[in-house]
């Protein structure tokens, strides 16, 4: 099988495999024996809404378990006065509402809300997207870009309300700068490999870490109308990338990343954190 890359991106329209973005991260720090996320069988969903105006007892002993479920977030929301944020009925996306998608396992079995499909921006082989099966690009293999001294690389420019959900790459390197809604100031703008390795504050481990020799941030970056990301380095290199993104429904409203969202969100954050690290 082969698949299709046509312009640089992939379309992924399933809920469920766009929301791999907190589910692998998850699985990556780790669940216990049973091999199953804690909690998985006590999660309940809106189809049992109606045993539960038939069984108001049941459950809110439900309820206790699924707080429990997040491992000691739960605890320490309320330890510290914070508050889950709200993942259904606002429209409004939130970094607080991105990040708690990471560990909420509930919002697997709704339909999301607004509307988005997952995209994939690669480093992969250009060549191959045109190539026919007889052609012998079409098992073109260079997948890597080719930074050039001191010249910006363009990972990502696209329009329209989304949100980052992950960054990757097999050999980081240069400054990375974010630019949202069109602002010519970058909201991030680090060391590359520093950023994915989780060693930039607020962007630290758990979010970033080095595994399998791969470099991945799995920070979710919300923006209203645009997102552009680059890539500048001090000398020529080759490239492995990869910028996973959702695309919002159009007229849908999101919050854009800036300095006074991450200081509000910094509770959550620090809630989600410790959840994915237990």
């Amino acid at each position: 099988m082969r698949w299709n890359r046509s312009e640089s991106h992939v379309a992924l329209t399933a809920r469920a495999c766009e929301h791999a973005f907190g589910v692998v991260m998850l699985l990556l720090v780790g669940c216990q024996s049973t091999g199953m996320p804690p909690g998985t069988s006590t999660l309940r969903t809106k189809h049992d809404e109606a045993a539960c105006a038939q069984d108001a007892a049941s459950c809110a002993t439900d309820d206790a378990t699924v707080g429990d479920d997040a491992g000691s977030v739960g605890a320490a929301a309320r330890d510290a006065g914070c508050k889950a944020p709200d993942t259904g009925s606002s429209a409004l996306v939130t970094l607080e509402r991105l990040l708690w998608e990471m560990v909420d396992l509930r919002t697997l079995s709704e339909l999301p809300s607004p509307a988005y499909a997952a995209h994939l921006a690669s480093s992969h082989d250009r060549a191959s997207d045109t190539a026919k099966p007889t052609d012998a690009n079409w098992f073109a293999n260079r997948d890597a870009a080719q930074l050039k001294a001191n010249t910006p690389l363009v990972l990502l420019d696209v329009r329209g309300p989304g949100a980052l959900t992950r960054l990757w790459s097999a050999a980081p390197s240069g400054i990375v700068r974010i630019y949202l809604d069109g602002s010519t100031k970058p909201v991030i703008e680090a060391d590359l490999k520093a950023l994915l390795s989780g060693q930039v504050a607020p962007y630290a481990a758990p979010f970033g870490a080095t595994t399998a020799a791969g470099h991945t941030l799995y920070f979710p970056i919300p923006y209203a109308r645009s997102c552009r990301v680059t890539v500048t380095a001090a000398s020529d290199a080759h490239l492995y990338y990869h910028v996973s993104y959702r695309s919002y429904a159009r007229g849908a409203l999101v919050e854009t990343l800036d300095h006074a969202m991450l200081a509000r969100a910094q509770c959550v954050r620090s809630m989600v954190a410790q959840r994915l690290s237990e």
